[in-house]
């Protein structure tokens, strides 16, 4: 009967405001107690169309009706075309600041793409045959929810509204509303205030209470009030509300909605709908408004206010990492924000550098990039140091190519000198989003579950190898701390290895293609310390393997600028590099050891978009070789090696290459994203799969060749 009736149209209008309640609450104890039912429902659009109807109809019980379409909405396989519901756009054009919050729960379920899926779908044909329409309707619901007018500034306008509410009411006493003045005022803002005369009231008592903040006394009926310390600070806290609210009249904006649960949840609903859109393909014109509309200020005001001390699950209780949930979330999605503003498979530099302020550029250049020139450049010219200010990033990258471990001899002072420059953080009059990122991983406890998510942000806004920003991160001591983690608790399990393998990929990052690391690593560095971090490496090949990638795609950079120095000078008098580096020797002389733990280590069963990168180094290393026409011999000593079934292992890596050319070629994103991180280009990767498959092929039949005469010979 219930559904007979809201699949009615005709009938939602003479449904009035008591039935239509109660046949709503109904409907949401069946769709959020039973599963069938709500997947039943999902499937009904005509259900899910005229429930968007009364939606737009009766206003009053639109809580109750976004919490049903999210029950049901995340029962569905297939994400709901937002075109399907007649005025979609109008309705939320139409929201007030404490709906629209709300309404982003239903939004995230049409817009959310399922990337993380397990990538071996796509070995199923027909999971692959609707993978096309899925998209294309998740890219129109993007585009629906884009064209509503001034969306993403509203937005951000709804969490600014509601940081002000959230941390304001941190800060302040618990809201008991009093007699009195306070009372009054209470008693105006429950009601509405739409007529002239109403908000005139509404102002004079505004008048009279900002006049009892000055000093002057209230009437006499409320002087005892007005003495108590609590009374008055509700006063204050309710004239801070009753501005918000002033200014938000035109949008039935209600300053009562100051639950911390709830203000907390408003704003992360409004960030998991933010951190999708800077995900999707539209991810670059997001970016970029999100960027101009200035949310790297608003999340750094946030992560100011909130509290990054609480996050030690393993001394929590259960009420109090229950107590933590809202908080936690909230700073979650924050993070992810950040990561998704940061990624992209292209140049992104405008947006990130939004992260660093100036002076902190400056400091770095002054403090840290023209030592280590002082110190390692042979080029370095002491009567006419360089100027920090005229020091680009082009012209730094080009002195760095001349850069060596030895220290300079017109210098004559210690390599370890570069290290002075960044023992204490770097301290400057004001900081930005990215220094708070990092001091707040640097100071959170091991166990943290927030480490993954802090490091992750970073990792992102490294990519692209932009070496400013690799060199500030060196600057801070993030490079030596993260090493020094490493070494401290070289054996980790469960979330600990997680926090791990984002820490391998994240020294990946700061070292690829930044030869001044490289100069770092060998100052700070000790032996000892780097034998440990690199047989914890070797032993947790699946964690460290883009470290590793790093490191050979940086070493094989080094080359080629080595081959292409015409200075006399340099290549007479500079002592090399890469012979007298120590992680460039580790890496030259392990590579083959590395190749065959990579190549063992995953296998197409248990392959996913977590664990594929081990593939990618695996193929570098053997584009390498390939490069140096040492290939063969190379899958030769695969094939002969006495520690490992080489047989087994080549033909695992086939069927892994298989699986390799199927994932890229219906993930362009990720395909975008390999060629990025790497610069070589797509068309090579595939290239060169094809050709040692071939080779692979040709390598097992030769041994098939041979095990075959040897039994006709025994025979």
């Amino acid at each position: 009967h219930v559904l007979n009736i809201l699949n009615v149209r005709s009938s939602i209008a003479w449904i009035d405001r008591n039935r239509a309640t109660e046949i709503l609450v109904y409907v949401r104890d069946l769709s959020s107690s039973e599963t069938i039912v709500s997947k039943d429902f999902s499937q009904n659009e005509e259900l899910l169309v005229n429930l968007f109807g009364i939606l737009k109809k009766k206003i009053e019980v639109f809580d109750l009706i976004v919490l049903i379409f999210e029950d049901i909405l995340s029962c569905r396989k297939r994400v709901f075309p937002l075109h399907k519901f007649p005025g979609f756009v109008s309705v939320v054009d139409s929201l007030s600041r404490t709906q629209l919050p709300i309404f982003c729960r239903l939004i995230s379920l049409v817009i959310y793409e399922y990337d993380e899926r397990n990538a071996v779908m796509f070995f199923n044909k027909d999971q692959r045959r609707h993978e096309p329409s899925y998209f294309r309707e998740v890219d129109m619901n993007h585009a629906i929810c884009l064209n509503i007018p001034k969306f993403l500034s509203r937005l951000m306008t709804c969490i600014q509204n509601n940081m002000k509410m959230l941390f304001k009411r941190q800060r302040g006493p618990e809201l008991q509303i009093s007699d009195g003045a306070v009372g009054q005022l209470a008693a105006m803002l429950m009601i509405d205030a739409n007529t002239p005369d109403q908000r005139d009231r509404l102002r004079h008592i505004l008048q009279e209470l900002h006049q009892s903040r000055q000093g002057s006394s209230l009437s006499s009926a409320n002087a005892a009030a007005a003495n108590s310390g609590s009374v008055q600070n509700e006063v204050n806290y309710l004239f801070d509300l009753m501005e918000n609210a002033m200014a938000s009249q035109e949008n039935h904006f209600s300053p009562f909605t100051s639950d911390p649960a709830t203000v907390s949840t408003n704003i992360v609903e409004i960030l998991f709908v933010f951190c999708t859109l800077l995900s999707s393909k539209r991810r670059v014109e997001i970016q970029d408004e999100l960027g101009r509309l200035g949310i790297v200020d608003l999340i750094s005001t946030m992560m100011d206010n909130l509290n990054w001390s609480n996050c030690n699950t393993t001394t929590m209780t259960d009420e109090t990492i229950l107590a933590n949930d809202y908080d936690s979330a909230l700073k979650i999605q924050l993070l992810r924000v950040i990561l998704n503003f940061c990624d992209r498979d292209s140049d992104n530099i405008h947006n990130k550098s939004r992260l660093i302020l100036e002076e902190e550029i400056f400091a770095m250049k002054r403090n840290f990039c023209v030592p280590v020139l002082a110190n390692h450049w042979y080029g370095y010219d002491h009567d006419c140091p360089i100027d920090p200010a005229t020091l680009t990033r082009e012209k730094f990258a080009q002195y760095a190519r001349h850069l060596t471990l030895e220290p300079n001899p017109n210098q004559g002072t210690d390599s370890a000198h570069i290290c002075a420059s960044f023992v204490e953080f770097p301290k400057t009059p004001r900081v930005g989003l990215l220094t708070k990122v990092i001091r707040i991983l640097i100071l959170e406890p091991k166990n943290s579950h927030l480490k993954f998510w802090l490091a992750s942000c970073l990792e992102s806004f490294l990519r692209g190898s932009n070496l400013f920003h690799q060199m500030y991160i060196v600057y801070t001591g993030l490079f030596h701390f993260l090493i020094q983690e490493i070494v401290e608790e070289p054996e980790t399990q469960g979330d600990s290895a997680c926090v791990r393998q984002i820490s391998y990929d994240l020294l990946g990052e700061i070292i690829k293609f930044n030869k001044a690391a490289f100069v770092v690593f060998n100052s700070i560095v000790t032996k000892k310390e780097q034998s440990i971090l690199f047989a914890t490496a070797v032993d947790n090949i699946v964690d460290s393997n883009v470290f590793f990638r790093g490191l050979c795609l940086s070493i094989e950079k080094f080359h080629a600028e080595l081959k292409e120095e015409t200075n006399a000078f340099v290549s007479k008098f500079v002592p090399p590099f890469i012979e007298t580096c120590r992680l460039s020797l580790f890496t030259l002389n392990s590579q083959k050891e590395l190749l065959r733990r990579m190549m063992s280590a995953v296998h197409v069963k248990n392959l996913c978009a977590e664990n594929i990168c081990c593939v990618n180094t695996s193929l570098i290393i053997f584009m390498i070789f390939h490069f140096k026409s040492e290939l063969d011999d190379l899958l030769l000593s695969v094939r002969n090696h006495a520690d490992i079934d080489g047989i087994k292992a080549l033909n695992n890596f086939l069927d892994l290459l298989k699986f390799w050319a199927g994932y890229y070629s219906h993930k362009a994103k990720d395909a975008m994203s390999l060629e990025y991180s790497t610069n070589i280009k797509t068309a090579t990767w595939r290239k060169f799969t094809h050709l040692l498959k071939k080779k692979i092929h040709y390598t097992l039949d030769q041994t098939s060749a041979t095990q075959n005469q040897v039994l006709m010979r025994s025979s």
